[in-house]
């Protein structure tokens, strides 16, 4: 999936009276709840770990893993990691893609079922770094018991005490949600290393928002649940954009050689070459690896 393909998909999901009608509720919902702000816990993959091992989480991103206060699940992730552990954290990974998998199941039979009824709206969160609104509208569930957002990142210097996260909760929620984000360094090659050199410590532009903000997986649900009689259409296509958004590990020798690239990088702010490099790691993401 090309960034036009992205920007196509986001116009035309924008644009559904589902979503804007969601939209609308969850925006006012969030105007009137009460808010907590949330713990956040930042680990970091060894730069010891094999390509293939960790599989799920990408060099080149930083993951959010959401889920309320004292979820098993989070405590494995942060354990294995820790550990170096690829084998049992690739497990509690297939635990939440079964998660995944069993929501849009369930979610999509709904949309056409005649028996579908008007939901409340949970409790949401919204992870930032310094300030930078990375993901709006995370919520958990009973079927999805732990949410997953990766962030593309560029792999310069990031201050694990900029991370935050805040809950706009229910009355009735006594459980407060808690968030794991796993730091995966890109491979780097000597022109990014030396860009990212004089780039500030801990600069917001190192890391970018989510790919699909604002149409979240959360805020899919959202459109679910605001709008029992949502348009299939909606929840396939974004099904499809799921399994075709594949990344890649490093940004390709023949665009950092590149005349074009060199120039700004020579000619451009520190700052500005970050969210340069940040862009190119961005449309990687949005490749497919090459067959």
């Amino acid at each position: 999936m090309s960034r036009k393909d992205l920007n196509e998909f986001l116009t035309k999901s924008l644009a559904s009276p589902e979503f804007q009608r969601a939209f609308v509720q969850v925006s006012e919902e969030a105007g009137t709840r009460p808010v907590r702000t949330c713990r956040c816990v930042v680990v970091e993959i060894s730069g010891k770990a094999k390509a293939n091992d960790f599989a799920h989480v990408t060099p080149g991103t930083v993951t959010a893993f959401v889920a309320q206060e004292g979820e098993p699940l989070l405590s494995k992730l942060i354990e294995t990691i820790e550990a170096n552990n690829s084998k049992e954290f690739n497990s509690a990974n297939d635990q939440i893609q079964r998660m995944e998998t069993e929501l849009f199941s369930k979610r999509a039979a709904s949309v056409i079922s005649p028996e579908s009824k008007r939901q409340a709206i949970p409790s949401f969160a919204e992870i930032s770094y310094a300030n930078k609104t990375l993901v709006s509208y995370i919520h958990v569930n009973e079927i999805l018991r732990v949410n997953v957002h990766p962030f593309p990142y560029n792999g310069g210097n990031l201050d694990k005490n900029k991370f935050s996260m805040i809950e706009y909760y229910r009355a009735d929620s006594d459980k407060p949600l808690t968030c794991v984000l796993v730091i995966r360094h890109p491979k780097l090659s000597k022109i990014e290393r030396e860009a990212l050199r004089l780039v500030p410590s801990g600069s917001p532009n190192n890391i970018a928002a989510s790919l699909v903000a604002p149409l979240t997986p959360a805020l899919l649900e959202f459109v679910l649940i605001a709008t029992p009689y949502a348009a299939q259409w909606l929840v396939n296509e974004f099904v499809r954009f799921l399994i075709g958004a594949v990344a890649l590990a490093s940004i390709p020798d023949d665009v950092l050689r590149s005349k074009d690239f060199q120039r700004k990088v020579k000619s451009l702010p520190p700052e500005v070459t970050a969210a340069e490099l940040l862009r190119l790691r961005t449309d990687i993401l949005l490749r497919k690896p090459p067959k």
